[in-house]
Parts: C-alpha cells; structure tokens; sequence
C-alpha cells in the first residue's frame, strides 16, 4: 500500500489517540498496567485512564500531560539515554519480557521523566511511535 503522506498520517494518528490507545503502562518498579490513553479535543494534551472492568482504585486521569512536554519519543530498541548501552529503560528493563520489546516505546518528557509503553503488537506500536513523533514535531512548531 502507499505510504500515507505526513499530514494524512499525523490526522489518522490524531483520530485514533483521540478515541484512545490501549497500551501497557510500566511504572519505575517495573510493573504494569493496562490503560487507555487518550487525546483530549484540542489535541493539546493527553490523559491515561484504567480499560474498563480494570480492577483500579483511580478510575479518573492520573495526570494530563501537554503534547508540548514530549521531548522525544523513542522505540525500547533504542539506547537508553541514561544508560547508553541498553535499550529502553530501566523500568521496562525490569519488567518487559525481551521478546515484547518490538512493541515498547518510550516518551521522554520535558521534566525528565519517562512514560514506558507497550502496544498489542510490534506493527501497532511502530503506528503509534511515527504518529506520537509527528504530533510532536507540530507541537514543537506551533511553539516557534
């Protein structure tokens, strides 16, 4: 099939995360959870909410993070920043099983912090990273 030209994918990408991405959440000890994340409508900022029937005590957005905080947005395949000669980070380190790692990408934000992910296949999360890094370089350049 023809490759969808940047504008065309960036706005499928946009229709998508608003209706929300199920993906797999780790946390700094290495533990995950299933979440959705979702664009909010002015395509601004985005939330991470529990999949219904999730067994979760906060059934409202953690945190909303501004588009404009993704610093960059990196396969788990690619050198970890802090650690240059491992991929990932050390929180999917802990808890990814090596053979996922196809399917994992991470957000690093502007606070330094990082948003460790998992997709449902390793074709979806190349999806997400191509769409999350176009996002990101509109935002980017609607703050020049």
């Amino acid at each position: 099939p023809a490759r969808l030209d940047n504008a065309a994918a960036r706005a499928a990408f946009e229709a998508s995360f608003a209706k929300g991405l199920r993906l797999i959440k780790f946390g700094r000890n290495g533990a995950s959870q299933r979440r959705i994340f979702a664009l909010d409508a002015t395509q601004r900022t985005f939330s991470w909410r529990p999949l219904p029937g999730e067994n979760s005590s906060r059934l409202t957005p953690r945190k909303v993070y501004a588009v404009a905080e993704i610093r960059k947005v990196r396969t788990a395949l690619e050198p970890d920043p802090k650690a240059l000669t491992h991929g990932g980070t050390e929180a999917l380190r802990k808890g990814l099983h090596p053979s996922h790692a196809g399917r994992a990408f991470v957000l690093d934000m502007a606070d330094g912090r990082t948003l460790d992910l998992v997709a449902r296949s390793d074709a979806e999360a190349s999806e997400y990273v191509r769409g999350l890094r176009l996002l990101v370089a509109d935002a980017g350049a609607k703050d020049r």
